[in-house]
């Protein structure tokens, strides 16, 4: 557990005086340009859509379909997969991948 410990102080130690891990990671995050599908299940019995849907509100061009249809089941085969990509390809989002 000492390993781990040492490992975790690295992580979090300062590298820089301005070093503001929760301001600095917000603020990038804003500002993200990368297109973000996800998938939030309403009534997921793991984690609150609401703290999901508030996430993703704080990311820049994040993109999310709210479905109860799946509850907490993943990928459910690749049908969302597949609805996810579709979104994103009919918004243009993967044009410059071909």
């Amino acid at each position: 557990m000492r390993g781990l410990r040492t490992l975790a102080h690295n992580r979090t130690k300062p590298k820089s005086p301005e070093f503001r891990p929760s301001a600095a990671n917000a603020d990038q995050l804003a500002r993200n340009e990368v297109p973000l599908q996800s998938a939030v299940y309403f009534d997921d019995m793991y984690v609150d859509s609401g703290m999901q849907l508030d996430t993703l509100s704080r990311v820049g061009n994040s993109h999310y379909w709210v479905t109860n249809e799946f509850e907490h089941d993943g990928l459910h085969g690749d049908l969302v997969f597949r609805h996810l990509y579709d979104e994103a390809l009919n918004r243009g989002d993967l044009e410059s991948l071909f």
